[in-house]
């Protein structure tokens, strides 16, 4: 029987170390992915957005509300986000990035809903996405996610489509 060196120990300990610690890191890795994916919406960068409550008070300053809608969406929600994906593609063939204003409800609490709520004078709660149709700085047609079903992207096309956003 052949002898075993001491050296080929080691090297047997030092694969086992660093297999483990790449496990340990591929775990990492994969957790921060998966926790920052849904701080990001899909729509970021592809139109407007508002970052706060703040600002969507002083929204009529910034753009020109004739004609936009205000899309309402919580990017911690995967079925928010999906609808998300759809109306991007939409919105994206359709040329209407610039009509629409998305705002994120990932961190929103009843406080700040109610702010929103009396603000616009609609009732959001926490049935998002919502898409409001704002008329010279009015809301003229609201598309709500009931808490049973949420909003389907056809639904949303029929929304969008009968409100002459292109002029």
């Amino acid at each position: 029987m052949r002898k075993v060196s001491i050296k080929n120990y080691i090297y047997l300990i030092i694969i086992y170390v660093l297999f483990i610690g790449g496990c340990f890191l591929f775990v990492r890795v994969y957790n921060s992915y998966k926790n920052n994916r849904f701080e990001t919406p899909v729509i970021r960068g592809k139109m407007d957005e508002l970052t706060s409550i703040d600002e969507l008070i002083n929204l009529n300053y910034e753009f020109n509300l004739n004609k936009k809608v205000l899309y309402f969406s919580n990017s911690k929600k995967e079925e928010d986000r999906e609808l998300e994906r759809q109306v991007l593609k939409y919105i994206e063939n359709k040329k209407l990035s610039h009509k629409l204003v998305y705002f994120n409800l990932k961190d929103m609490n009843q406080e700040k809903y109610d702010r929103i709520n009396k603000l616009l004078n609609i009732n959001l709660k926490n049935n998002s996405p919502a898409f409001i149709y704002i008329i010279d700085n009015k809301v003229a047609e609201t598309l709500y996610s009931s808490n049973k079903k949420i909003v389907d992207i056809k639904k949303v096309e029929e929304f969008l489509k009968d409100k002459n956003l292109n002029d």
